[in-house]
C-alpha cells in the first residue's frame, strides 16, 4: 500500500514511525521549511501512551516530562512535556519532505489515487501516486479542504483542557503555561 502523510507534526510523525515499525513505507511531507522550534508545553494524555510507546519515544517523553497526578500501580493521567523535545524525538530518522505543499488531490471517480505537490522555491509540481492520503496537517487542514471534508470546530467561551484517562485524579491539579 502506498501511503502519503501530509503534515509532520506529532500525529504525522507518530503515524510514519508506527507504519515503519510494521514494515510499511510511507512518504511524509510538510509545507513548513523546518520543524517547529517555538518552545511550548505539550500534555500527552494516558490514552496516547501506547502510541508513543509504539513509536519508540515514550522513554524520551518520560525523561523530558513531569507526570500529572501519578498513582501507584496505575501511573499518571498524563505527562506534561516539551513539544519541541517530543517532535525532535519523533522526527529522528524520519525522511520528511520539508517545504512541500499539497496543491491537488488526483481522483479517479470518487477515489483519491494521488496527490500533486509543489516544493518550496520551485515552479514545477510533481505527482505522487498513492492508495491513501492521510491529512495530519492540523484542524484547519488544507488536505481535508481539498478532499471536501469539513472540520467541525466549536468555540467555547472559556479555554479548557480535557483528556481521557483510565484513572481519576484523587488530588486536583492546576497547570500554568509560561
Amino acid at each position: 500500500m502506498r501511503v502519503l502523510i501530509v503534515g509532520a507534526g506529532v500525529t504525522g510523525l507518530t503515524l510514519w514511525r508506527c507504519l515503519a515499525r510494521r514494515g510499511m513505507h510511507a512518504e511524509i511531507v510538510d509545507r513548513a521549511l523546518g520543524a517547529s522550534v517555538a518552545p511550548r508545553p505539550f500534555m500527552l494524555a494516558a490514552h496516547a501512551f501506547p502510541a508513543a510507546e509504539d513509536a519508540g519515544v515514550m522513554a524520551t517523553v518520560r525523561r523530558l516530562g513531569a507526570e500529572i497526578a501519578p498513582r501507584e500501580g496505575v501511573g499518571p493521567v498524563a505527562i506534561a512535556t516539551s513539544f519541541v523535545g517530543l517532535t525532535e524525538a519523533l522526527a529522528d530518522g524520519v525522511p520528511v519532505g520539508r517545504g512541500v505543499a499539497l496543491t491537488e488531490l488526483v481522483r479517479e471517480g470518487e477515489r483519491i489515487v494521488g496527490a500533486v505537490v509543489r516544493e518550496h522555491g520551485t515552479a514545477g509540481a510533481r505527482r505522487i501516486d498513492t492508495d491513501l492520503v492521510v491529512a495530519a496537517d492540523g484542524v484547519g487542514s488544507p488536505t481535508r479542504a481539498l478532499a471536501g471534508i469539513a472540520a467541525v470546530r466549536t468555540p467555547t467561551p472559556d479555554g479548557h483542557l480535557s483528556f481521557l484517562s483510565p484513572v481519576r485524579a484523587e488530588v486536583p491539579f492546576r497547570m500554568r503555561f509560561l
